[in-house]
């Protein structure tokens, strides 16, 4: 079983603002492949699948609530 990993606070100064990159700002946790994060609006929550580049990790929106 996948231990889950809780981000409570990310550094503002050194993230991104872009939901699709790996250190954007507002992640709510973390499980292997997939994460959860708080949209730029701040009005619902986003599951996401990493995704495997050449350039990194980019996530994928799979669902919202």
């Amino acid at each position: 079983m996948a231990k889950l990993a809780a981000v409570a606070v990310n550094d503002a100064a050194h993230s991104s603002h872009k939901e699709s990159h790996d250190d954007y700002a507002n992640i709510i946790v973390i499980c292997g492949k997939w994460r959860v994060i708080v949209c730029k609006g701040n009005i619902q929550w986003i599951i996401q699948k990493g995704v495997l580049r050449r350039d990194g990790r980019a996530w994928q929106g799979m669902s919202y609530c």
